[in-house]
Parts: structure tokens; sequence; C-alpha cells
């Protein structure tokens, strides 16, 4: 399975612009052949929509802006993953879920909303989205592949101190054998984060055996920084490639799902990130909110 990571920079209610991202994302991943293009969790409508929630217009346009992406799908063999906001289906609990959905040659063939939804430090989600109370796995060429948003693979992170959820959908994973684990997130930058992030998943893809393919997104929304740095692992938990820090970027990887073991990666795949200090990456972030001040906010001059 040929897999492209779009390593974009959504802006929150930006749906014009953000929508354009995925597209000439999918678009190189096209013309390179790939099965699949993963992206950034809630990449339609851009992360963290808070407040913006509660207008009844962030349903029509987030489906009126998936509908435009299913129609650029028609025609075209390559799978694309992407993020979004969907209707709760069930008439109790809120309106809201955090949803990814795969478009197909002019067909959604696949949806998984997120069931693990943080309240701790800068996360507000449960506030506004309510929890997939099941998970599935999708089938590509009768492999499971599972699909987690950010949040459903940290269940078992130490740094919490005792268990924060009732359920872990890795239990679901390894239930349905899934073969790879494809991680859409939109993860903050904190002093440290990308070691810890590496170590936690790491746990994951070792605990299930299983590659992991990890996308996050980057650039700065009001205090919050995204910092990038995409990267894959191996079923032994150790990262084989990955992309920059606080820079949108793109990569390829080739996984063998038919491996009689566990899948193994082909040749070629994304570099190695050279070795970054953790000083060297908080200079890049705080450059990065600077620009992204002015950016966003529509300063030209002093």
């Amino acid at each position: 399975m040929k897999i492209a990571v779009a390593q974009i920079a959504p802006v929150v209610g930006d749906f014009k612009a953000n929508i354009e991202k995925i597209k000439q994302a999918y678009q190189e991943a096209c013309s390179k052949s790939a099965d699949l293009l993963l992206t950034p969790e809630l990449g339609v409508c851009g992360y963290p929509p808070h407040d913006l929630m509660d207008r009844p217009e962030m349903f029509t346009r987030n489906e009126r802006a998936l509908e435009e992406l299913i129609g650029f799908t028609q025609g075209k063999t390559c799978v694309l993953a992407v993020g979004h906001v969907s209707q709760n289906p069930s008439e109790t609990g809120r309106k809201a879920q955090n949803t990814v959905t795969l478009l197909s040659d002019g067909k959604r063939v696949f949806s998984q909303s997120k069931m693990l939804l943080p309240t701790y430090d800068v996360f507000d989600e449960a506030r506004y989205f309510e929890p997939a109370k099941k998970v599935t796995t999708w089938k590509w060429k009768d492999h499971a592949i599972a699909f987690a948003i950010c949040e459903d693979l940290w269940a078992q992170d130490s740094a919490f101190g005792r268990r924060l959820y009732g359920s872990d959908p890795l239990v679901e994973y390894k239930k349905q054998k899934a073969r790879l684990i494809l991680s859409l997130s939109a993860s903050p930058y904190e002093w440290g984060k990308n070691v810890h992030r590496e170590k936690v998943l790491g746990g994951v893809a070792q605990s299930l055996g299983v590659p992991l393919v990890y996308v996050n997104q980057v650039g700065a929304t009001d205090e919050i920084l995204f910092d990038g740095g995409s990267f894959a692992m191996n079923a032994k938990g150790e990262v084989i490639g990955g992309l920059p820090f606080f820079k949108t970027g793109f990569g390829i990887l080739d996984v063998d799902l038919s491996a009689e073991k566990s899948p193994v990666w082909d040749l070629p795949v994304w570099g190695k990130r050279p070795p970054v200090s953790e000083i060297e990456i908080l200079s890049q972030g705080l450059i990065t909110g600077i620009k992204e001040y002015f950016a966003r906010t529509g300063f030209k001059k002093q």
C-alpha cells in the first residue's frame, strides 16, 4: 500500500483555503500513484473550532466541503482520508462528532468518529463533540486498517498518572486484527512533546505488532502551536522516517500488508530527520507563532 501524508496548516473557519490545501496534496498523491492520502484531524474546518461549533452553518459548510472533495476524487484511484465535523446520528448527546471519512472515486467508503475526547490542558472537546460508541476498521484488499483520531491512541499514556478513559480503541483494533494504524492528529507543541509522542505511539505499534503512520498539522491558532513532525513507525515502534517540524510537508511510503508476520516497509521511505535539539524546535515554534499571528490576523504593518 502506497501511503501519502500531507502535513498542512489548516486555518479555523477558512473552508475555502483548507479545501484548496487538501486538493493540492491530493493531486500530488495521485501524480505519484499513491493508494491513499492521509490529512490532519478536522482539516476541513481547522482545529480547534471551539464555539464556532455553536453555529449551525458549521455543519452545512463541512458537508458542502465534503461534497466538493467527493467530486474531486471522481475517476481517481487514490483514497482521500479527511477529517471533518459531522452530525451525531443519535437523538441524544452532543450534536457534533469529530470524524474521519474516506472518499474514493466520488463516493464515501468509510467513516469513523473519535472515541476519546480530551478535556485537559488546551482541550475541551467533550464540550462540543459526542464520542463514538464503537470502533470499526476499514478493509483494503482484505486487510483491516484502523483510523485513529489523535487522542484515540493515548489512552495508555503513563504521564496521566491514571487511566482517564473507561474504554480503549486499541482493544478493538486488536480484536479486529488491524494490520496498520493511520493516525490523523492536531497535536499541540510543548517542550519535549515530540519525544513523548514518539514514545507513546511507539508503544502502541509495539503492543499491536503493526506499523503506524502519524500525521500532524502545523501552524498557530490563537495561543496554540502545532509542530507537525509527522512520522512513520515499523511494528517494533521504531521511527523509520518523518517530516520536518513547523513546516508544511508531503511524504510517501510503501507498506507491505501481505507479509506473513507483521507488515514491513518497502523502500523508498521518508528520509530520516536530521537530529534537532529541543531548543531548536522551540526557536522554530516561536518564529512560527509570531509569523502566523500577523499572517492570520491580516496585519500589514506596525
